[in-house]
């Protein structure tokens, strides 16, 4: 209850204070030196969680450890936790990274209508909400943020509120979708807490709430993560959202991330050309790329549910095989990178 008011030092430094006071009536002399140094740390302004050069704000939340940094280029990232992952990215001078949050990009044109508004699930500090009201000016875009320190941080830094009509809504994304009548055109959903997808946003319960909540001839999007060599996670996943969709398709992007795309009226296979000519004018570069690897995804006999998702077990078997093998963080960017 601590950590998110005072921060993990001073925590712990409560803790170590009321040891100290416990143990006078034992070791009067020592407990009371030890009392007054740690009441002596307890005054001192605390010193960064991670000295990482940048830094802008860290912050302990009820949810997590959040550093905003920004790099020698001028491009500022958001880290949740261990900071392995950029969970947001901004630059002031494009709304395009080369990273997962552009893949999104490639969906508007696949949908049986036209795009207004949209849902991102997961917003973070925007990145995606940006890329996609850069891209198709004029939509609505709701981002849900579980976390409210995270929008804090992004309004603060990451030029949230320059982003047109987003609305931001603080809540769990399943839980938003649980007790809203809003509907949508497009579902974007990219929750990650650190390298995990919550397995309650990927069942077949959870999908089949996101089609309830499409308008007719809508689509949803997930940034699916997996490590080179191996996509079990997608496959589970694409597999899950194909039971309750006409059609999905599969996107392999990056070398750790994966799209996956739910449509609610299906495309011919030898259409997508075709419907990829609509993209933006910036993303058209990733028209190619999208024909050269995009498949269709079949349904799964053994779909994720609510009462069994073993989404973690699946990507932690997946990054210790990778790590065993040697494997390297070393993505290769989209082509609509800076």
């Amino acid at each position: 209850m601590l950590i998110p008011g005072v921060g993990t030092q001073r925590t712990l430094l409560s803790a170590a204070l009321l040891v100290a006071l416990v143990s006078v009536p034992l070791l009067v002399r020592p407990a009371l030196i030890a009392s007054a140094l740690i009441i002596v740390l307890l005054v001192l302004p605390p010193g960064l969680v991670k000295e990482t050069q940048g830094t802008l704000a860290e912050r302990n939340t009820t949810y997590q450890y959040i550093q905003v940094v920004r790099e020698p280029g001028g491009r500022i990232v958001m880290r949740f936790d261990d900071g392995i992952a950029d969970q947001s990215v901004y630059r002031a001078d494009t709304a395009l990274t080369g990273g997962e949050w552009d893949m999104p990009l490639v969906v508007p044109p696949l949908l049986a209508r036209r795009l207004h508004r949209v849902l991102v699930i997961g917003n973070a500090g925007g990145t995606t909400a940006r890329a996609l009201a850069s891209e198709y000016p004029g939509i609505d875009v709701d981002g849900v943020e579980l976390d409210p320190v995270v929008t804090e941080l992004a309004r603060q830094y990451m030029g949230l509120d320059a982003i047109p009509n987003l609305h931001v809504i603080t809540a769990d994304g399943r839980e938003y979708l649980e007790t809203t009548a809003q509907h949508y055109d497009l579902i974007v959903v990219d929750a990650y807490r650190t390298e995990y997808i919550p397995f309650y946003l990927a069942t077949r319960e959870f999908f089949s709430l996101l089609h309830a909540h499409l308008n007719a001839g809508g689509g949803v999007a997930l940034n699916v993560e997996r490590v080179p060599g191996n996509d079990q996670l997608v496959q589970a996943i694409a597999g899950t959202v194909a039971s309750e969709f006409p059609q999905v398709w599969v996107w392999p992007a990056l070398r750790f991330n994966e799209l996956v795309v739910g449509l609610s009226d299906a495309i011919p296979k030898l259409s997508l050309a075709q419907r990829l000519a609509a993209l933006p004018d910036e993303v058209q570069i990733l028209k190619p790329l999208v024909l050269a690897s995009a498949y269709v995804a079949q349904p799964s006999l053994d779909p994720l549910t609510d009462d069994r998702a073993p989404v973690e077990w699946l990507t932690d078997r997946a990054i210790l095989a990778y790590i065993a093998a040697g494997g390297r963080l070393d993505e290769r960017l989209l082509p609509t990178a800076p």
